[in-house]
């Protein structure tokens, strides 16, 4: 696995932006520079100015990528948290979370039907992420997968705050090696079953 990346580089968007060393300034497309780098799926606003007598200037803000996509074939695309897809990878990257989707979107399109996952993904906690191996979509909300084959229930959450605060409070009375599933989609109670085989 590799790092989570910060989007493109200096040099890649200077390169993309195409801006002709030595031009005059009055022949200076603006206007194309600033569509061919708003093209690029990981920018999400651009700004470019002149900058007299010599100087062409890029105000550029880049997306954040939030999660790694992964399809029923094991591919790997980032997506920030709109959904936006941002790249297609090898592998995924750490240090964010993991949802299952049903196929990849190109990069720079926008997948639908996944708010109740990037919600989820926007309240996972640092205490929680190193547990979490997925987070799944279900017809009943969202599941999240847990090391040790444990599914825990989230269903259909305000923002996942109170569930994911629910989860932890479990995962710190029962010991994770007890648990076959958990649901915390009533986050005030919690329904925990155990298997005491399991436990040793």
């Amino acid at each position: 696995s590799t790092e989570a990346g910060t989007g493109l580089s200096k040099p890649e968007l200077i390169e993309a932006a195409a801006v002709m060393i030595g031009s005059p300034m009055l022949t200076v497309d603006i206007d194309g520079i600033a569509e061919r780098l708003i093209a690029l799926p990981w920018v999400a606003e651009v700004t470019v100015s002149r900058r007299w007598p010599s100087s062409v200037e890029l105000w550029i803000r880049q997306r954040v990528a939030v999660a790694n996509a992964v399809d029923r074939s094991a591919s790997v695309a980032l997506l920030d948290a709109e959904g936006t897809v941002l790249e297609h990878r090898g592998e995924q990257v750490v240090g964010i979370p993991v949802i299952r989707v049903d196929q990849l979107g190109r990069p720079g399109t926008r997948m639908t039907g996944l708010a109740p996952l990037l919600l989820a993904v926007e309240a996972l906690t640092p205490e929680l992420f190193p547990w979490v191996v997925a987070l799944v979509p279900t017809a009943d909300g969202v599941i999240a997968e847990l090391v040790g084959g444990v599914e825990a229930f989230l269903g259909f959450g305000q923002d996942y705050h109170d569930e994911f605060r629910s989860l932890e409070a479990v995962l710190r009375r029962v010991e994770l090696a007890c648990i076959v599933e958990v649901d915390v989609s009533l986050h005030s109670s919690p329904v925990v079953r155990r298997d005491d085989l399991r436990c040793g």
